[in-house]
């Protein structure tokens, strides 16, 4: 468990308004600079320690993955008028998270490049990541885990980190609806899992550290490539289904 630190919000000169200053004791962590709005008042936190991740919300409805809009929380905040909004100097500072706690089924729209430090995807509900023109992109790791099934239909060039591959499939489905979905990094799978190529993409498996024990399965019109040189591991069922 880390330390509780006080974190102190001082406010953003957008309103003639007077208002307090506001504290907040909780567990935090990193360095880091970003904004809250509180019932609508836009607050910006400075702090030696600030907030833990952040969990998709989509308040706004817009689907928009932006770290512009109102669409995430802080992990540590439990209220509910708490929303998130990441400053522009480091929005790669934090890890984001997709679970059961949003009951929108709007897809998630990547509108822009996005970059934080990993991507955790933990619900029994599905989830899309659709293409709003944007990608995942830098060492950024993707975790699935839940029974739920995430569907990606947008290219991406995210490697992972030095540490984690750039997906790692624990629990449930992953959807291939684009060509570079996984990105291009190691793609680890554990058995029990599925990967289903489809959407008439053509892909390719075989990063360094890829190690393959779920289940693939490739539809008609989709090609998947798999290169079996290097640092790879397959122990898998692969399912070709035609027409």
């Amino acid at each position: 468990m880390k330390n509780a630190r006080t974190v102190l919000l001082l406010l953003v000169a957008v309103s003639t308004q007077a208002f307090a200053a506001k504290d907040y004791s909780d567990t935090v962590s990193d360095l880091r600079l970003m904004y809250v709005v509180s019932n609508n008042v836009y607050a910006r936190v400075v702090a030696g320690d600030t907030a833990d991740d952040l969990t998709w919300t989509n308040s706004t409805g817009s689907g928009n993955w932006s770290f512009n809009e109102a669409n995430w929380k802080l992990r540590w905040i439990e209220s509910d008028d708490e929303e998130f909004y990441m400053d522009s100097i480091g929005p790669n500072s934090v890890g984001v998270h997709f679970t059961d706690e949003c009951t929108s089924t709007v897809d998630v729209s990547i509108t822009a490049a996005v970059n934080p430090r990993d991507i955790t995807v933990d619900a029994t509900r599905d989830y899309v990541f659709a293409d709003g023109a944007g990608k995942i992109t830098g060492n950024t790791s993707l975790v699935k885990t839940g029974s739920g099934t995430l569907t990606i239909a947008l290219d991406n060039d995210f490697v992972g980190t030095p540490v984690y591959p750039g997906v790692t499939l624990h629990e449930g489905v992953i959807r291939v609806q684009a060509n570079k979905a996984l990105g291009e990094g190691a793609v680890v799978t554990a058995g029990g899992t599925t990967l289903i190529y489809e959407n008439n993409v053509t892909s390719s498996l075989g990063a360094s550290g890829t190690k393959i024990a779920g289940n693939i399965e490739v539809l008609a019109g989709a090609t998947l490539t798999v290169d079996l040189s290097g640092d790879v591991q397959y122990v898998v069922r692969t399912q070709i289904v035609d027409g």
